[in-house]
């Protein structure tokens, strides 16, 4: 992170950064259009921080109002984002105007529109709640992601041989929150629980109580009457093995 100081002088604003580095101060003259293209360049930066965007990517226009408001006794600004800020469609960017004390003085909201743009997968046709998504079933576009969850889906293997939780309509954006990887147990499946205990080993039969993945632990019960409780470890699609019992 570079530090940064602003000065006004005269009817514009001489940029400082203090690099790290060395601390070398570089000098330019911002005026307002310079000033827009500095937040541009915040809010281009900030938005790299995830890896699928490149910056052809992005789209950022700082509309004029304000941009041109510095006021006369100011001599430093700082240009604020959050570490969690996410861009996509209308903002406020709110730039701070202090004088040499380091008070406070004006706070200038700065108005954006951004566009960002991605990979978006969709349904082609109706899809079934319960399918197996093959990649005939998706089209990939490329368009605005704008409100789109930062876990949003990237690419086609994210989504082909995943289970549709609900039916997806044709032409609607697959989400993360529509599909799932298919369980390598599911639950209310009868499956053998592989018990080691005391130096000898057992299998019985008990159902799975919750879809399990390889490698993840399950809570079964067993199919006597008692229905004893156990948890074991999925190590194929018709076994756990059981190190807890209840």
């Amino acid at each position: 992170m570079r530090g940064v100081t602003r000065r006004v002088v005269g009817g514009g604003l001489i940029i400082i950064l203090l690099a790290l580095s060395g601390m070398t101060p570089l000098h330019a003259i911002i005026t307002s259009e310079t000033l827009s293209q500095y937040v541009q360049k915040r809010v281009i930066t900030h938005i790299l921080k995830d890896p699928d965007i490149v910056t052809k990517d992005i789209q950022v226009k700082v509309k004029p109002e304000n941009v041109d408001r510095v006021p006369k006794t100011a001599t430093k600004f700082t240009v604020k984002i959050q570490e969690k800020a996410t861009f996509g469609g209308n903002h406020i960017l709110p730039v701070v105007f202090s004088d040499d004390a380091g008070k406070e003085i004006y706070q200038l909201p700065i108005h954006l529109h951004v566009n960002v743009f991605g990979k978006v997968f969709k349904a082609s046709g109706q899809i079934e709640k319960g399918s197996i998504i093959d990649d005939s079933q998706v089209n990939q576009y490329y368009e605005s992601i704008n409100g789109f969850p930062q876990n949003r889906i990237r690419n086609l293997h994210e989504i082909v041989g995943y289970e549709t939780m609900i039916a997806l309509q044709d032409g609607s954006v697959i989400t993360p929150y529509q599909i799932r990887r298919i369980p390598t147990i599911r639950s209310g499946q009868v499956i053998s629980a592989k018990i080691q205990k005391r130096g000898f080993g057992l299998n019985i039969k008990v159902k799975a109580m919750e879809n399990g993945y390889l490698g993840q632990r399950i809570k079964a019960k067993t199919l006597l009457d008692s229905g004893k409780m156990l948890e074991g470890t999925v190590i194929n699609n018709e076994t756990i093995e059981v190190n807890t019992l209840y």
